[in-house]
């Protein structure tokens, strides 16, 4: 059963909190049970690729949807709601005005882990290794912002990942 004490809660201000991690991590599963914890009237919660991932997306699309999702928080702050983003998000690349608080959270798992998922998914022994060497990449760029968290996933099921995630959301909400 889903804590639905969680849906009550308010927050100080609207923020912007993005949740990045690597290909296989789980952030696709994690967008749906925010929807579920966290409350409608207060968060919108979003799939960074919900809009459609094109055939050829590189660095450029990314850092293009990525302002995309900054416009949009902005615009969801002045209506007094949060954002939150799950996807492969390059802290790096997030350029935001200074009056919107910007949150990073990393998911982090294991190689092991991440290595068997995208096996079952198909990708092959050189796509993995690329992926593995970006999820370091990540997480350099989250350690260095000053709103971070990580989470390790390894010994998480999906429904401890979102409740650990919104502990986090609501807790940094209040500050």
């Amino acid at each position: 059963m889903k804590n639905m004490l969680l849906k009550g809660l308010g927050m100080a201000t609207a923020a912007l909190y993005l949740i990045t991690g690597t290909s296989g991590v789980g952030k696709s599963t994690l967008v749906e049970e925010l929807k579920q914890r966290l409350s409608a009237a207060r968060f919108a919660v979003h799939d960074f690729d919900e809009g459609g991932v094109p055939a050829n997306a590189d660095a450029a699309w990314r850092q293009k949807r990525t302002a995309a999702w900054v416009k949009q928080a902005e615009a969801n702050a002045q209506q007094g709601k949060s954002t939150v983003v799950c996807g492969v998000i390059a802290p790096n690349e997030v350029i935001c005005p200074a009056s919107l608080s910007t949150h990073f959270c990393l998911l982090s798992a294991s190689p092991a882990l991440i290595s068997s998922r995208l096996q079952s998914r198909g990708w092959s022994e050189a796509l993995i290794h690329d992926n593995l060497g970006w999820a370091e990449h990540l997480k350099s760029q989250v350690l260095a912002k000053p709103l971070h968290q990580v989470v390790s996933v390894d010994e998480l099921t999906p429904a401890a990942v979102a409740k650990t995630v919104v502990r986090w959301i609501l807790t940094s909400s209040s500050r």
